[in-house]
């Protein structure tokens, strides 16, 4: 079964064409999507700020399997306390997480706080657990 008989060629085009204003990562990759933009609101952090929608981005990379488990056990749980969740696609060695408030297709004060926590906790985990043998 094709994509388009599950989700209609409407949809589809919808989904992924250019008017959307959300297009997902890997498509997103593939498409070519221009390099990302700082965010002067983040101070130097890694994360950058990314259009249609405008959404904040950053990758965090691991050494060891078990610090990226660690981090990603970390992350869950903020965000069922925060009640606030961001994308997190798991690649390899890396960890790409996108936040962004869609009720108003933006960044928000919210998604500042969530990707400064996020910041913290990396900086927790490997501090804590990098240098456990």
């Amino acid at each position: 079964m094709k994509l388009n008989e599950i989700f209609g060629v409407r949809s589809m085009k919808e989904s992924f064409g250019r008017g959307n204003s959300y297009v997902p990562p890997l498509i997103r990759e593939f498409a070519g999507e221009p390099e990302p933009e700082e965010d002067p609101g983040l101070k130097g952090d890694e994360w950058n700020m990314l259009h249609d929608p405008n959404r904040l981005v950053r990758q965090f990379d691991f050494d060891d399997a078990s610090i990226m488990r660690r981090f990603v056990t970390e992350v869950l749980s903020f965000q069922e306390d925060a009640n606030h969740h961001g994308s997190l696609l798991i690649e390899n060695d890396s960890i790409r997480v996108e936040v962004w408030t869609h009720d108003v297709n933006d960044v928000t004060e919210l998604d500042r706080e969530y990707a400064a926590e996020l910041s913290d906790i990396y900086g927790d985990v490997m501090g804590t657990y990098s240098n456990v043998g």
